[in-house]
């Protein structure tokens, strides 16, 4: 199988706060020129917690409107109140997309064993294609491999791996071999870990920065040439850093506009890069010698 490369998008925001929906879907068409395989809406790249959900029903109804041919969309719908999660899953459903991403429950963090979140996925399955997005840094949320396991034996479709445990993600590799189940690692310093785990790939914010970058990754290690792969993953590990746990969002959107994507300054509560964070990514780019972007 070929390790598939997925896209979590960034929100551009327009210059009076509001959403840029024509600059969301502009940017769709511009990574599906890329070759890459799809895009995942409203993960974590993209501030889900910072959009209202009339937000997040209306990009899912845009996008799905104005799709590229022959590319996949997920679409995350995870958050707070079930009620919302559900109607963003079903909305995901209607719309012919290909799969809703939901992050695990997170608030009530010391009640959420095992039982609660067994039990809330089964209830999300039942209303259609399901995968687990598993981000512990930010959600205070772990789970264990036999856990997952349970889930997929359920009818769980894949999961996200934005947990950085090379233990877990091999765990739940080969908990779920041979399952009707994708496993998809959130880091593009691990993807060629991660294909040479026998993944089904990666859902990496490094790939709207380096597609090129990283459909050649691919291509080197479906070859066996590990060595040269390695060489291209040593060289991507920078820019994926200071654009993830270095400067985060605000970093991950700055450089998306020197890609030439369309982008803005991430939501309130956070905020811009200062002038000499700006200097030190734009060094990291010019280091990391990406080929340009396509035009659609």
């Amino acid at each position: 199988m070929n390790p598939e490369i997925l896209v979590p998008l960034v929100t551009p925001f327009r210059s009076d706060g509001r959403l840029d929906f024509d600059g969301y879907v502009a940017n769709v068409h511009r990574l599906s020129a890329q070759g890459v395989d799809g895009v995942v809406l409203m993960g974590s790249s993209g501030e889900f917690p910072h959009l209202t959900h009339g937000e997040r029903r209306q990009l899912i109804s845009e996008v799905a409107a104005q799709r590229p041919d022959r590319f996949q969309v997920l679409v995350h719908s995870g958050g707070g109140a079930m009620a919302d999660v559900v109607q963003l899953v079903e909305d995901t459903v209607a719309h012919g997309l290909d799969g809703a991403m939901v992050i695990t429950p997170f608030y009530f963090q010391p009640q959420l064993d095992r039982r609660a979140l067994v039990a809330y996925y089964r209830q999300l399955i039942q209303l259609g294609p399901i995968y687990l997005y598993h981000y512990p840094r930010f959600t205070g949320v772990t789970l264990d491999s036999a856990t997952v396991g349970e889930l997929a034996q359920a009818g769980l479709k894949g999961m996200k791996d934005s947990s950085g445990q090379s233990a877990l993600f091999s765990q739940v590799a080969s908990e779920t071999r041979g399952l009707d189940f994708r496993l998809f690692t959130g880091s593009g310093s691990a993807f060629l870990a991660a294909i040479a785990q026998g993944a089904a790939g990666g859902i990496m914010a490094l790939a709207q920065l380096a597609p090129a970058e990283l459909i050649e990754l691919r291509r080197l290690a479906l070859a066996g040439d590990w060595p040269a792969a390695r060489v291209l993953q040593d060289r991507l590990v920078a820019l994926d850093q200071a654009t993830g746990t270095r400067f985060g969002i605000a970093g991950l959107k700055w450089a998306a506009k020197q890609r030439g994507l369309v982008s803005s300054g991430p939501r309130s509560p956070l905020t811009g890069l200062d002038p000499a964070a700006e200097q030190t990514l734009a060094d990291i780019l010019q280091a990391t010698a990406l080929e340009p972007l396509r035009s659609v």
